[in-house]
């Protein structure tokens, strides 16, 4: 097989095995068994497994970055982009429940070099707009200042919660509330909390 045919199957692989488990754990074994590759090819792609799972995120994130940045140029109040942005995080972690605590995991076993750059390379763009978004908002008028960097972990906390808790979901709602009827919801609620939150 082509090696970046190998490569792009490595990746496509361990984004399965965690999406099917909702797990960040995986072995190399988990991975090379199935994608039916030998297991040495993590080590000549990534380095580590480590370095798969960093490759894992890096893939999966990109879409979502681009939707996030072209909020930025959409002309729209400041209001409506932090909705957009809010929904569009809510979308990537309910497909990719998993990232956030992959990313967390594996740059904390990376020297501060290695881990800065993965952050410069793919959650600083979400910094960035979101910091775009509420200096535009506290220009118009529409929203208190407040410190954009709290104000992601903030954010991301409370759209991550939903999925990180899926084992409770049946407890908690019962049969009453569909998955796509619960993303819908759970989309409002965040935006207008945040929203009331930030209105002057």
């Amino acid at each position: 097989m082509d090696q970046n045919k190998t490569r792009q199957l490595l990746i496509d692989t361990a984004i399965g095995i965690m999406k099917e488990r909702n797990s960040i754990h995986f072995s190399v074994r988990d991975i090379t068994d199935r994608a039916g590759v030998n297991s040495s090819s993590v080590r000549y792609h990534f380095g580590s497994k480590e370095g798969l799972a960093v490759a894992a995120f890096e893939e999966s994130v990109a879409p979502s970055l681009m939707k996030l940045a072209a909020i930025c140029e959409t002309p729209v109040s400041p209001e409506e982009k932090l909705s957009a942005y809010i929904e569009q995080v809510i979308d990537y972690m309910n497909v990719n429940p998993y990232t956030l605590l992959l990313l967390i995991s594996v740059i904390g076993q990376l020297d501060k070099a290695r881990a800065k750059k993965i952050y410069s390379d793919s959650l600083e763009e979400m910094v960035i707009v979101l910091t775009h978004i509420i200096e535009e908002g506290v220009k118009s008028g529409d929203f208190a200042r407040v410190d954009p960097r709290l104000l992601y972990f903030s954010l991301c906390g409370a759209c991550a919660n939903l999925f990180a808790s899926e084992p409770l979901h049946d407890y908690v709602f019962g049969e009453e509330m569909q998955p796509g009827q619960l993303i819908s919801q759970h989309k409002r609620q965040i935006s207008e909390i945040f929203l009331v939150g930030l209105r002057r």
